[in-house]
């Protein structure tokens, strides 16, 4: 983010671009490398948050602890991957991008953003579902009374993030404050 902001030649219109760090990228390395790396983030993007948010389905899965364990915990023999669980997360992730109003880039990042938080917090709800039900292995960890505070904690703060970020999404402002005391400015105050 630093380089990023640190790179903008005309902060006007950069503001203003569709897509602010496409803009600086085709300013500082060409058109060619903007697409390239445009690419590279896309991957990144899209890939990083399908690999985590699959690998908790399968775990949850594995662990019969998920809604369609039996299909979600399958693994493909031949390349060790749980596919079903990749393919729902893909699936999800590719509806949130049609869903989403925005430029391509704005989309990806914002859905990249929320299909994490959608994944913890359904994990959480899922706990709180089944928490009585489970067995407690002696030895192992457990946070005893503080056990229902904690899993309350991380599925309000689940609800606020996906609130923060479906918030920027539908606002379409990926460069402006998101702050609830001063929406809508270039920048948060200090």
């Amino acid at each position: 983010m630093i380089a990023l902001t640190v790179a903008i030649d005309d902060i006007p219109r950069v503001s203003a671009s569709g897509s602010p760090v496409a803009a600086i990228m085709r300013d500082q390395l060409g058109p060619v490398m903007e697409k390239t790396l445009l690419v590279a983030i896309t991957f990144a993007f899209f890939g990083a948050g399908m690999v985590a948010c699959s690998r908790m389905i399968f775990a949850m899965s594995r662990d019969s602890r998920f809604p369609a364990h039996r299909l979600m915990r399958r693994v493909n023999p031949r390349t060790s991957t749980p596919i079903p669980a990749t393919v729902l997360i893909f699936a999800l992730g590719v509806l949130l991008m049609v869903a989403l109003p925005g430029a391509a880039l704005l989309e990806l990042i914002t859905a990249s953003t929320i299909l994490p938080a959608i994944t913890y917090g359904s994990t959480v709800v899922l706990y709180l579902a089944v928490r009585k039900r489970l067995d407690r292995r002696k030895g192992a960890f457990d946070l005893r009374r503080f056990e229902l505070p904690v899993a309350i904690c991380a599925l309000v703060w689940t609800l606020v993030a996906l609130f923060v970020d479906a918030r920027g999404a539908v606002r379409g402002r990926s460069w402006r404050c998101s702050c609830w005391w001063h929406p809508g400015k270039r920048s948060c105050p200090s």
